[in-house]
């Protein structure tokens, strides 16, 4: 079993700045997190969670919204898609034992930006590139998670 993990740390606003490394530690170390995905999350908060969490390791994918870290070992983990998108970001992970997955990380944009109708729209784009995915990598198991800023039973 694998668990999974998404967190938007949201760097602006009344926290800006403040050292969120313990909450993510802490909630990583406690439910047990193998992939931990976090949003809008500082390099300076990466690196203080890796010094405080030597296990994991940070997946180098040059996405600017996104940043994934794991415990599984990076070989795990490929991104034969070349889909790197500042709002989303692909993985197929294969760990022996277990059914390979596509794991989809999302992070659209605020409401604040971006209206209804343009959520809506992006998410054709992702589902487009879901479709993608798994056929570049010959799997439907796919999952997603992340922070769609979308109500439930929105268009």
């Amino acid at each position: 079993m694998i668990t999974i993990g998404f967190w938007n740390i949201d760097n602006k606003g009344d926290n800006a700045g403040l050292d969120k490394s313990n909450y993510i530690s802490d909630f990583a170390i406690e439910r047990s997190i193998d992939i931990l995905i976090l949003a809008e999350a500082g390099n300076e908060t990466i690196r203080e969670f890796l010094k405080k969490t030597v296990d994991y390791n940070q997946l180098s994918n040059g996405n600017t919204k996104l940043t994934f870290l794991s415990r599984i070992p990076e070989n795990h983990f490929d991104n034969k898609c070349d889909l790197h998108k500042t709002r989303w970001l692909f993985y197929n992970i294969n760990i022996p034992g277990m059914i390979p997955f596509n794991l989809a990380s999302v992070h659209f944009h605020s409401k604040i930006n971006w209206s209804k109708e343009n959520l809506s729209l992006e998410c054709v784009n992702f589902s487009r590139d879901i479709a993608i995915v798994e056929e570049n990598t010959n799997c439907n198991n796919s999952i997603l998670i992340g922070d769609f800023n979308m109500n439930p039973f929105e268009d």
